[in-house]
């Protein structure tokens, strides 16, 4: 709850003043059955005057001519001050509405920042601990039952106690031999209230669960449509997301039946209160303990401490849903990020060392990989191949720090990664990931993540270099859309694009995670060309699955398990690394010359088309 106090610390004049506004609105609807109560009094006592001047012969004097005349006239005020009572009462709901939307809506806005900028913080590892749907789900759903629940509380939680002590306080003064009635009622309303808290509770936690499972269903089908049609397997998918939904509408229709059944319960309790009130009221009326006007004042204030507590019930109900989501807020924002700025020393030169890295994932037993020790020099190529699963991404990862090493240590210039800034060693990497993710926009906007101030002449030229003119300068420009996720784009032209974003940001460090892999041999050799003579000042770490994207590297290291197995030039490997020579003879005409990997001739079976391979 610590959390939900501090985002309302900045509203606490205003929610002082929904207080003020909120008493002045109790104070009207308690005011108003007590003047009716004076008003049916005087009036019953000037029906009774007329009576009894219409059954006498005499003429009614001057004395009792004036005494109705006054009567009436206090009727006619008393009605009036309800009128204005009614007002008063009215324009402070209307204010409370205002100011407890105000903060609702606030509240919520500060906490999708908050979860958001910490989401935005997280490492791979902290977001690897929340599925993609439950962040979306915890960020939209959540935050909105608790702005439900505090538009609620404020308009009615903080009402209902203040109408119905109020409400006790004025029946008291009306009658206190009827006041057992309320009793009951009240033990009677508890006891519902206790009954419902007990069994809807946990149904609440099991209900954002499912939605959280429906999310992630929806999300991966809408993601996969493709997959599910090629392999026909619509039929599976809509049976695995008919489970969930039919799972969440029957919990949903207990919640709402339970709900719905709240309100009928509460009335019975209500109009049987009211009905012991007029029987016991009645007798009170007939040997002159009570008048009407008192006795109808009783039960309108009965019905006040009911609805009010009533009132209560229903927030109450929300409560527990609001807490599931407060909980579920603040295991994002609770979560400890174990990547953070430390120092910000600073760097001298460009080289990447690894000095005896290992690296495992979470409470993994054993390392993904384990004792790395190589050096890539600024000014040269160095190139990462191996199997898969030898653990060459994951040590580009640890130079941006999406990872922490386990031990072990990652230098720039001699300082190691962990002692300087995030975002100071984040400037000072171009990364490309294996994915080309692209952002909903243009070629531009997308290319100016590398750099906001970049011109367009830059972004041609970053575009040119990519070997990405063709199907955006040449085609439809340069703003041209881009669907999310580059949907509207082959998966060569993706990475091509991911790669000219890499170059607008002119780096001294470059990360290229095999970014080569969607292209023909053709196109791959002119854009590594084109990066050669571009980057020959910086430091450029290649991971490939192809010996021809890396043969002319200046060092090439070789993967297997996790352990380095072989280092060095692509003819040095050839002669001395088992696994590079096994992975070479697997790849055989597959140069743009028509060259093997061991240089002899041979014909080049791979079709060339748009920029990609073609089997």
């Amino acid at each position: 709850m610590k959390l939900f106090f501090k985002n309302l610390k900045p509203f606490r004049a205003l929610i002082l003043l929904a207080m003020i506004m909120l008493c002045i609105q109790a104070f009207s609807n308690l005011k108003l059955p007590d003047l009716m109560s004076e008003m049916v009094n005087e009036a019953i006592k000037v029906a009774g005057n007329r009576d009894i001047a219409t059954d006498t012969t005499r003429m009614i004097d001057s004395a009792s001519k004036k005494t109705m005349d006054e009567g009436t006239t206090f009727i006619w005020l008393k009605g009036g001050e309800m009128v204005i009572v009614t007002i008063v009462g009215a324009i402070a709901s209307i204010v409370v509405s205002l100011i407890s939307s105000h903060v609702g809506t606030g509240v919520a806005k500060n906490l999708r920042r908050e979860v958001y900028q910490k989401v935005m913080s997280f490492s791979q590892r902290e977001y690897n601990d929340f599925s993609t749907a439950s962040l979306i789900t915890r960020n939209t759903n959540d935050i909105a039952q608790l702005q439900r629940a505090t538009i609620l509380g404020i308009r009615l939680l903080c009402y209902s106690p203040i109408l119905g002590i109020g409400g006790i306080i004025m029946a008291i003064r009306k009658s206190t031999s009827l006041g057992w009635i309320i009793v009951v009622s009240l033990i009677v309303i508890f006891m519902i209230i206790g009954m419902i808290f007990v069994f809807i509770t946990p149904k609440f936690k099991r209900l954002q669960a499912l939605t959280d499972k429906i999310n992630l269903i929806s999300r991966e089908n809408l993601t996969g449509l493709m997959i599910i049609r090629a392999f026909n397997t619509k039929n599976h998918e809509t049976e695995r997301f008919d489970e969930v939904n039919t799972s969440l509408k029957k919990l949903s229709r207990i919640i709402m039946a339970t709900m719905g059944g709240l309100f009928p319960t509460m009335m019975f309790v209500m109009n049987m209160t009211a009905v012991a009130i007029l029987w016991y009221g009645g007798k009170e009326i007939s040997v002159g303990g009570m008048q009407v006007g008192d006795m109808m004042a009783f039960i309108q204030y009965s019905m006040q401490i009911i609805m009010s507590f009533l009132i209560m019930t229903m927030v109450f109900v929300m409560i527990p849903r609001a807490a599931v989501s407060l909980g579920r807020i603040e295991e994002v924002l609770n979560t400890p990020v174990l990547i953070t700025t430390k120092d910000n020393a600073k760097v001298s030169g460009h080289d990447i060392e690894f000095e005896d890295v290992c690296f495992k994932y979470g409470e993994a037993e054993n390392n993904v990989i384990d004792h790395i020790s190589f050096r890539a020099e600024e000014g040269k190529t160095t190139a990462i191949i191996g199997s898969t699963g030898s653990g060459k991404s994951t040590i580009l990862q640890l130079i941006p720090r999406l990872f922490d090493v386990t031990s072990g240590s990652v230098r720039i210039g001699h300082t190691d990664v962990r002692d300087m800034d995030l975002v100071e060693l984040r400037n000072l990497v171009a990364y490309v990931p294996q994915k080309g993710v692209l952002f909903k926009g243009s070629f531009a906007s997308n290319l100016r993540f590398g750099d906001e101030q970049g011109s367009d002449e830059e972004i041609v030229k970053a575009l040119e270099l990519a070997q990405a003119k063709e199907f955006t300068v040449d085609a439809d420009g340069i703003e041209a859309e881009v669907t999310q996720g580059g949907s509207n784009l082959s998966g060569g032209q993706k990475q091509r694009i991911a790669i000219a974003r890499a170059i607008m940001k002119d780096a001294p460090i470059y990360i290229f995670d095999d970014t080569f892999s969607a292209l023909d041999y053709k196109t791959e050799k002119a854009l590594r060309m084109a990066l050669r003579k571009e980057m020959s000042e910086a430091t450029v770490i290649i991971v490939a699955q192809r010996v021809s994207t890396i043969r002319d590297a200046d060092k090439i290291i070789v993967l297997e398990d996790g352990k380095i197995v072989g280092e060095g030039k692509h003819e040095d490997l050839m002669q001395e690394c088992n696994v590079y020579r096994e992975i070479a003879q697997s790849q055989r005409f597959s140069d743009t010359d028509g060259r093997d990997m061991l240089g002899n001739k041979g014909i080049n079976e791979k079709a060339v088309k748009g920029g990609e391979v073609y089997e």
